[in-house]
């Protein structure tokens, strides 16, 4: 039976990301953690980006969007599930979407677009404050089962979690149907409040597990080896990301450091989902897991040089040739 013209599914929240460059002094005068993701109304965001009195940098975000964003780059066909609003943002968002060759299966609501202000300090750590929008409403009604017919992996962010059962009904359809199931766990805020759902997901229905070092004590209170070690009894591949240290991937029992590579970083918003994308890459090619996380430190390390996730066709270009010299 045919299925739809995509090998990757994503389900992920559609924002719009407004990139701003800030002191750590403005950072303090803000509620919330810096480095992580906290949900404002509208009005906040909007507080927020006029008290900054500079002019955002508009891009297409999301975490999910983010890696599929990689992998389109990357030569594999992709979709993406979620809500956006009937306004301005949620127009950028298809036609960026568009541009980039995705296939939207976006449903649009009378709810504003998501959107999220990154600030990023001069550390180059990246903050968001984030008004969800019409994201928040995605609901497993949305989940159309016909959209996993011959779909090879399907990539959630952990955002997803604050969508009632919306997670696990995804999960469920990808693994009747044989996909394979990839889960970025995104926030140390959204593990902290969801950590007994997270590890009976990772038991069930996760096939790679993507955390950082935060997420992951959020999670099991244990070091990046100890924690790698203990996950990968629950799944198959778990990939620890050790920002400019490199990451540890589990796989069979076995933990590897993979080191990271060295450059001039200017902004780290979406480190950890273009570093998904090397990996998935990888991964979907049948390279082993170790060569997976040298691919995934290549885009990591290729989406820090640039303010946001913008990276050229020209170094996307020269990215597959050094993936290609790897093999």
């Amino acid at each position: 039976m045919k299925g739809h013209p995509h090998e990757v599914l994503c389900i992920g929240n559609p924002f719009i990301d407004h990139i701003i460059e800030v002191d750590d002094a403005f950072i303090e005068e803000i509620a919330g953690q810096k480095g992580g993701m906290v949900p404002v109304t509208y009005n906040a965001l909007l507080e927020i980006i006029h008290k900054s009195g500079k002019e955002p940098l508009l891009l297409l975000g999301g975490s999910g969007a983010n890696t599929l964003r990689g992998l389109t780059h990357l030569g594999h066909r992709c979709g993406l599930v979620g809500r956006i609003g009937q306004d301005a943002p949620g127009h950028i968002f298809l036609k960026k979407l568009k541009e980039i060759g995705a296939i939207s299966y976006l449903v649009q609501s009378t709810t504003p677009t998501a959107q999220a202000v990154c600030l990023i300090t001069p550390d180059k750590e990246r903050t968001m404050r984030s008004f969800l929008g019409a994201s928040s409403e995605m609901s497993e009604d949305d989940i159309d089962p016909s959209l996993f017919q011959n779909t090879k992996l399907v990539h959630l962010e952990g955002y997803s979690l604050m969508n009632g059962n919306l997670t696990q009904h995804t999960m469920e359809i990808a693994k009747q149907v044989g996909a394979k199931v990839s889960f970025d766990l995104g926030s140390f805020e959204v593990v902290s409040v969801h950590r007994e759902t997270i590890i009976g997901l990772l038991g069930q229905f996760v096939d790679i597990l993507f955390a950082n070092a935060e997420e992951l004590y959020s999670l099991v209170k244990r070091t990046p080896e100890e924690g790698c070690q203990l996950l990968n009894e629950l799944c198959d591949v778990v990939v620890i990301l050790l920002g400019k240290e490199g990451c540890l991937v589990g796989h069979r029992g076995e933990v590897t450091y993979v080191p990271a590579q060295t450059v001039d970083a200017v902004d780290t918003t979406g480190a950890g989902d273009l570093f998904a994308s090397g990996f998935l890459h990888g991964y979907l090619k049948g390279v082993s897991v170790v060569d997976c996380a040298r691919y995934g430190v290549l885009t990591g390390a290729a989406v820090v040089q640039v303010r946001g996730v913008d990276i050229s066709a020209a170094q996307w270009k020269e990215l597959k040739k050094k993936m290609c010299q790897m093999q």
